[in-house]
């Protein structure tokens, strides 16, 4: 696992959504090749979860662990993440960008 991994389920997701969007706003005739590629992301992004779940349950410190759930997974704003916490946004930002850093 590395920082890289750890975002990649917020890409995953991102690209879903634009795929979606553009067999919405798009003719019939690219919307099975489409609906591949959705497939395909859906499988990935649902493999990534597992493995960020497998990552998270190792992580020792349930700040850590709470953490990366809100960011990695739920895809919580550094503010929703103070409102959950408390603090504020940059201290959990700078908390686990050093765990990151020094776990990785």
């Amino acid at each position: 696992m590395n920082k890289e991994d750890l975002y990649r389920l917020w890409a995953y997701d991102k690209e879903i959504k634009l795929w979606n969007d553009m067999t919405e706003n798009n003719s019939e005739k690219n919307s099975t090749e489409v609906k591949k590629i959705i497939s395909r992301l859906r499988k990935k992004a649902k493999d990534k979860r597992k493995e960020l779940y497998k990552f998270i349950e190792t992580v020792q410190d349930p700040y850590y662990r709470i953490l990366l759930k809100c960011r990695c997974i739920d895809r919580k704003s550094w503010k929703e993440v103070a409102q959950i916490l408390g603090g504020t946004p940059d201290s959990h930002r700078m908390a686990l960008e050093r765990y990151i850093s020094e776990t990785l």
